[in-house]
Parts: C-alpha cells; sequence; structure tokens
C-alpha cells in the first residue's frame, strides 16, 4: 500500500458502483452459493467486501455502505433484524484503526488478515445471538458440530479472500476511489 492509504470522498457514481457491487456479491452468495457447495456452508462473500472497504474506502461513506452491505444480508437472509449492519460497522472501524499499520498485498498475509477478521465477525454473530436470546445459526444438516460447519466457512473465506480482492481491484476504478497521493 501507499504512504497513506485515506481515500477522498466517493462521489454518487462511487456510492452506486459500492453498493450494486454489495447488491450483486449477496445475490451471487445467496443464490448460486448453495447450488455450488453443498451442505449450506460457504464462504462470506460480503464480509470480504467488508474488509476490502475497510481497507479503501473513506471512513464516514465506507461507514454507511457497509451498514447497508449489513441491511441487505439481514433482508436476504432472514434472523435477527440488524446484527450484520451492526458487526459489519464494528469490523470496519475495527479495520479503519488498523489500515494504516497493514500492507495486505500478499495473497498469503490476505488469506491470515481475511481469516482472522472471518472469526472475530463470527465470534461476533454468535455472541449477538446468545445475548439477544435468539436462536443460534444452524449448522449444516451434514454435521453435528456447529463449531466445525463454522471454521470451515471460515477456512472457506480466507480461501477465497485473495481472489475477491484481486476482482475487487479490478472493479475499483468504476468506484472513482483514489488514494490523496494519486489526486
Amino acid at each position: 500500500m501507499k504512504e497513506d492509504v485515506r481515500i477522498q470522498p466517493l462521489s454518487i457514481k462511487g456510492w452506486l458502483y459500492c453498493l450494486l457491487t454489495g447488491f450483486i456479491v449477496l445475490l451471487f452468495q445467496g443464490s448460486i452459493e448453495g447450488w455450488l457447495i453443498p451442505d449450506g456452508f460457504g464462504p462470506d462473500l460480503s464480509l470480504i467486501l467488508v474488509l476490502y472497504l475497510g481497507l479503501f474506502a473513506p471512513l464516514h461513506s465506507g461507514a454507511l455502505i457497509v451498514t447497508a452491505l449489513g441491511f441487505f444480508k439481514d433482508v436476504s437472509g432472514g434472523g435477527a433484524f440488524g446484527v450484520h449492519p451492526g458487526i459489519f460497522l464494528v469490523i470496519f472501524l475495527l479495520e479503519g484503526q488498523l489500515r494504516q499499520k497493514i500492507d495486505p498485498a500478499a495473497p498469503w498475509y490476505q488469506m491470515l488478515y481475511i481469516g482472522a477478521f472471518t472469526l472475530v465477525s463470527g465470534s461476533m454473530v454468535w455472541l449477538s445471538f446468545y445475548l439477544l436470546g435468539g436462536p443460534s445459526p444452524a449448522p449444516p444438516e451434514t454435521f453435528s458440530n456447529p463449531m466445525f460447519a463454522y471454521l470451515l466457512s471460515c477456512l472457506l473465506t480466507a480461501g477465497v479472500g485473495p481472489i475477491f480482492f484481486w476482482l475487487f481491484d479490478l472493479i475499483v476504478p468504476w468506484f472513482g476511489l483514489r488514494t490523496e497521493a494519486e489526486s
């Protein structure tokens, strides 16, 4: 990464591209994932987008985008409404504090980075369901141990994360995101 990774404010076009990308990621995750990966577990692609935006998006607009993405995820997935917007916002803000100190340029580093944040996010989901008294996320039917399914999902998310970081790198110019050093 460059010396300063702060990004200039997003234009309206950048907002629309970010929200459209988030919507497409959620559609892909919700509809195609069940067909490609049996038993209902798989990578959390929306979290990968949140992590990517946490590295490059400006604080205010990025926070609004990841909160909207969390609401989209709650609406599309059901469950307790408002859990994912809060978790995505906390992950984004935590990442905002760390992004000056990290440089996830290498795929192996990206896998470790994404894996660590996936564990944090998943733990926050389980904790929020526990505190809210709601039903905990159900494991896939073929697994009797929900922790095994959760850890497998974390590994899959970390495994495909660098591929999606690369894809997001290809479409970032459409967002109108530029570092302060480039402008």
